[in-house]
């Protein structure tokens, strides 16, 4: 499994963080299958990542996910 670097500088992901009584967050998360392997390091620049998937993708999905935290 390879992570890009994230929003917050970092690699992976960390789960869902809405704010307490924020409403509902959606998080969109998109799975590429490629016909070979990438050859990415981890912490790839999101210019990097995006070249290789959009040039090697053979199949892809996306999932949507919706999460609310109730006020306190």
């Amino acid at each position: 499994m390879f992570f890009g670097r994230n929003t917050g500088g970092g690699s992976g992901y960390a789960g869902p963080r809405a704010l307490p009584g924020h409403g509902p967050h959606h998080y969109s998360f998109s799975l590429y299958a490629l016909g070979r392997p990438s050859g990415l390091v981890p912490g790839a620049a999101l210019s990097a990542v995006r070249r290789t998937l959009w040039s090697h993708a053979i199949a892809r999905g996306r999932l949507v996910g919706v999460f609310e935290q109730a006020a306190h």
